[in-house]
């Protein structure tokens, strides 16, 4: 998905995702292809792609993987936006933090997985 950006995420190293602001279509599946997301209290996330006449690479593997399957083909098929909050209910974001500091939660997580 999204012109093979997708495949050099299929690691064996575990990647943590810092999202701080918009992530839609490649940015979302990028994110998707990573094991722990963390979000921003102000990033936003869809696949936008349907709205173009186009459909969402890779994300339209990952995302039913990781949250209830109606509940991705909604935003698959529709390209609705979610905020971070929602994201973290439906269970693709791990963690939600103040705006900026998604890098620094991020390397916390990181820090937590080498110990």
């Amino acid at each position: 998905g999204f012109a093979g950006l997708s495949h050099r995420f299929d690691l064996d190293k575990p990647l943590v995702a810092a999202v701080n602001g918009i992530a839609m279509g490649g940015g979302f599946e990028a994110a998707l292809a990573c094991d722990i997301i963390i979000a921003a209290e102000n990033a936003v996330f869809a696949l936008p792609e349907p709205r173009v006449g186009l459909i969402a690479g890779s994300g339209v593997h990952r995302l039913p993987r990781m949250i209830p399957q109606k509940e991705a083909l909604g935003m698959i098929l529709t390209g609705r936006r979610v905020s971070a909050a929602e994201g973290k209910e439906l269970g693709f974001v791990n963690e939600v933090v103040p705006e900026g500091q998604a890098l620094a939660a991020a390397k916390r997580w990181a820090g937590l997985i080498l110990e």
